[in-house]
């Protein structure tokens, strides 16, 4: 699906006032990797980044969870998550803009490292199970209720979704 001109337009105009310069658009390339999102690399010649784009009205706050739940993972220092750069909407369509990681062979040496900090990741603690909003797995909504235990909140908020 080609990109929107006023959602193009829409991230030239943001970028020009993150940098302070111009910024043109010197490729929109669609991209693979999700299932129920558009997305596409956007290169200005200078910088490249990822953009994934939906409906708003189908899954309405779906990017503003995901750079919620993004920001909360780079908080804890444990794993390299993208920046999250912009996250909009612009008539029908909602948008989140993210720094654009270029894809490498996977290694089991880099595998075992993601082990590692997804471990260290999940070691971070609060006084309750749960996250600051409900969200998205997918295209289902997923409730983040509070839960005073793993155990009641895996059953209830993860295995229970009707």
């Amino acid at each position: 699906m080609p990109l929107k001109t006023e959602l193009l337009q829409e991230i030239k105009h943001y970028l020009c006032n993150l940098t302070g310069y111009e910024t043109d658009v010197k490729s929109v390339t669609p991209v693979s990797g999700g299932s129920i999102n558009a997305a596409y690399c956007i290169d200005t010649g200078i910088e490249k980044y990822m953009l994934k784009v939906n409906n708003k009205n189908a899954y309405p706050n779906m990017f503003a969870c995901e750079a919620a739940g993004l920001d909360a993972i780079r908080e804890t220092k444990t794993i390299a998550v993208p920046e999250v750069i912009y996250q909009n909407d612009v008539g029908d369509d909602s948008f989140l803009l993210l720094e654009w990681i270029e894809t490498r062979r996977t290694t089991d040496k880099a595998s075992v490292e993601l082990g590692r900090q997804l471990a260290l990741m999940h070691r971070h603690t609060n006084e309750c199970f749960r996250f600051d909003t409900d969200n998205y797995m997918g295209s289902l909504t997923q409730s983040n209720r509070k839960r005073s235990d793993w155990k009641s909140f895996f059953t209830e908020e993860r295995l229970c979704l009707w």
